[in-house]
């Protein structure tokens, strides 16, 4: 029997279907960095993105373009994502604008894409230390770990280990010299132990630039907190540097002198890291760096010596749906009362300081610029002079303080989270005093944080009123004014220090019918108004807040009787006290259904007992329309501060300037 051969025409298709399947293998395999739908549960990456790596980088890399010796597959609209590869250390995120072949290479041109660009979907939330070979991924424990220890608040270090120095924990000796006006720390105990204490990044050393000399022992550990949210092409990306720092800082201006001080005692460019988010690249670049620094115009001599210890966390929300940007600043201090010495007088003013200089970005291109310091500084006059048994004593009048120094900055070179190039401010510069106080002729006027603290010095003799030092007392003006003699009057106590930073005295059909504000030197505020209805605002807002309202001190104001002594019915009163109000939450009308819990402002204000509580408001004209009042007509008197924190000494003077408000008959 012979063989029967096989038909031409089913080799050849056969011949074919081999061909068709070994080109889509060869597809496949070429796009295999091409990214599907979905590539975790938080992460979902859009069809048209390409990861680059270092097996399909191209030859070169430019601002706006990549070129390649043989034809890439992308097209117009993808976007490429790079990781750390040669040429691009910092990675990057680009969008193809077009493709063309030119003298044998293929260029390919790109301009600057958005995370949202790469992003169906995504969830984010990294928590890093910073050590020497970039950052290690932390997580949140409530144990401590053989190889990590407790970090930050149960931060652990998941891996690996990293170098430290040791920064002591002792204080340093003062001379028991009779010319040795140290102001002694309120919390050092007795029994300080010789503990030392483990950072990451640190130093000590000596600098002498004559006549100043400046000597430190700093340490710090530092971590970084990254937050992104990407849904329906909006993100919230949030990026905040957490620290906690130590320093032992003096200051030795050795004789008279005008001079400004500055120097980097480290600065450290750390190894950029590599973050996967499926398997897309986010690259993060990290710099840190260290100054110390001082400044004078004195004459005589002064030696000045802190001990801060500090952990915060400071960054920025990056919010599009809502088109906010909104600080992260939060910080918790440990500071001792500064210390003091001088062997020859001093007449002027000296300041010592250390600063620390965080800068982050994704890709090189969009982060934050953070500086963080402490200064502490002395300024008035001390002399010496011989008393009566031939011994020295000083005596004058000197301003002792210890505070922040912080600027922010939301930097975006080229758009990676947002869609324009900017820098922005993200932190408000007045910052309120961590430590402060008034020596006088031997003694102290003691600041609020000093009181309590078994501190005998003795204090100088001043005329006080409940407010502090004796100052005025403000009647309002508008029923004088007008000459409308049915109209309230109204008076509140002015303590010295404060000032009437503006009056206005509107007719009887002004919207404003009367504002007066008063000041401190710092910008607290305290204002009275007199408006002819409950809203000045109106509804036009589209943000809520959530405010929680609770007593800071009783009042003796009432309101519906004409007055409080005459036999009228008091069934009616609604009796008044000074509330402090704590900003709580916030909600974007348009899109949330639902408070965002947030660390508001705080502020003070005389309001009826009914007020407390929690009350969610809109209004247009800050805090006025809902927290006025009605007395025969509408008022309000409230105090703010300009960065929504009142220190201890400010937070009693504006309770008690509220508690003096009264109605006054002539």
């Amino acid at each position: 029997m012979k063989n029967r051969k096989f038909p031409k025409w089913i080799i050849f298709i056969i011949i074919i279907i081999v061909a068709i399947i070994a080109a889509l293998f060869l597809v496949k395999n070429q796009k295999s960095n091409k990214q599907s739908a979905s590539s975790t549960e938080d992460v979902i990456v859009k069809d048209n993105v390409y990861v680059i790596d270092e097996n399909n980088a191209p030859d070169q890399i430019t601002d706006n373009s990549l070129v390649y010796d043989e034809k890439p597959e992308y097209e117009e609209g993808d976007v490429l994502v790079a990781g750390i590869i040669d040429g691009a250390e910092d990675g990057f995120i680009r969008r193809v604008t077009n493709v063309e072949k030119k003298d044998g290479d293929y260029i390919v041109e790109t301009e600057p894409a958005l995370l949202t660009d790469v992003f169906e979907k995504a969830s984010i939330i990294k928590r890093f230390v910073l050590t020497d070979d970039g950052m290690e991924e932390v997580g949140f424990q409530s144990e401590t770990t053989a190889d990590g220890g407790i970090i930050n608040n149960a931060m652990i270090q998941t891996s690996g280990s990293y170098s430290a120095i040791q920064l002591s924990n002792t204080k340093k000796e003062k001379s028991a010299d009779t010319t040795n006006n140290s102001e002694e720390s309120e919390s050092e105990d007795e029994d300080d132990d010789d503990d030392e204490k483990d950072y990451w990044l640190g130093k000590s050393e000596e600098i002498e630039d004559d006549p100043l000399t400046i000597s430190y022992d700093a340490g710090l550990d530092a971590w970084l907190e990254l937050d992104i949210e990407i849904k329906d092409d909006d993100i919230k990306c949030g990026l905040s540097i957490e620290t906690k720092a130590e320093a032992d800082v003096t200051a030795d201006f050795g004789k008279s002198l005008e001079k400004e001080f500055e120097t980097a005692i480290l600065s450290k460019r750390l190894p950029n890291y590599q973050i996967m988010a499926g398997i897309v690249p986010i690259v993060v670049t990290n710099k840190v760096e260290i100054t110390v620094g001082a400044e004078a115009n004195l004459e005589g001599n002064v030696e000045i010596s802190y001990n801060p210890s500090i952990e915060s966390s400071l960054g920025v929300l990056y919010d599009s749906k809502k088109g906010k940007i909104e600080p992260i600043k939060k910080c918790e201090k440990n500071i001792d009362a500064l210390q003091w010495d001088t062997q020859a007088g001093i007449s002027g003013d000296g300041e010592a300081k250390i600063d620390v200089h965080y800068i982050t970005k994704l890709y090189g291109k969009a982060g934050i610029d953070i500086s963080a310091g402490v200064y502490g500084s002395v300024e008035g006059e001390a002399k010496l002079a011989a008393n009566g048994n031939k011994e020295m004593e000083l005596s004058g009048n000197l301003d002792l303080e210890i505070g922040p120094e912080l600027e922010g900055n939301l930097v975006i070179d080229i758009p990676v989270f947002t869609k324009d190039n900017i820098e922005k401010k993200i932190f408000d510069s007045s910052l309120p005093k961590f430590w402060s106080r008034h020596w006088e002729v031997g003694g102290t006027i003691e600041s609020e944080s000093d009181k309590n603290t078994g501190d005998t010095s003795q204090e100088t003799s001043t005329s006080q009123s409940d407010t502090g030092n004796l100052g005025t007392t403000y009647k309002t003006r508008f029923a004088d004014v007008n000459q409308i003699e049915q109209a309230s009057v109204f008076q509140f106590d002015i303590p010295s220090g404060w000032k009437v930073e503006s009056e206005e005295v509107g007719a009887l059909t002004d919207y404003i019918q009367e504002k007066i504000v008063i000041s401190n030197n710092r910008g607290v505020t305290v204002t009275y108004w007199d408006i002819p209805q409950e809203e000045i605002g109106g509804h036009s807002g589209v943000s809520m807040v959530q405010a929680n309202v609770t007593k800071a001190a009783d009042s003796d104001f009432v309101t519906t009787v004409r007055d409080p002594e005459s036999a009228a019915d008091f069934a009616d009163v609604d009796k008044f006290m000074v509330a402090r109000v704590h900003i709580i939450g916030e909600l974007y009308m348009p899109t949330d259904s639902e408070f965002t819990p947030i660390d508001g402002a705080t502020f003070f204000a005389l309001v009826p007992t009914s007020y407390l509580g929690d009350r969610e408001f809109v209004g247009q004209a800050g805090n006025v329309d809902e927290f006025s009042f009605y007395h025969y007509g509408w008022y309000a008197f409230i105090a703010e501060a300009p960065d929504g924190q009142f220190t201890a000494k400010e937070e009693q003077e504006v309770i008690q300037i509220l508690q003096s408000f009264k109605e006054v008959y002539d």
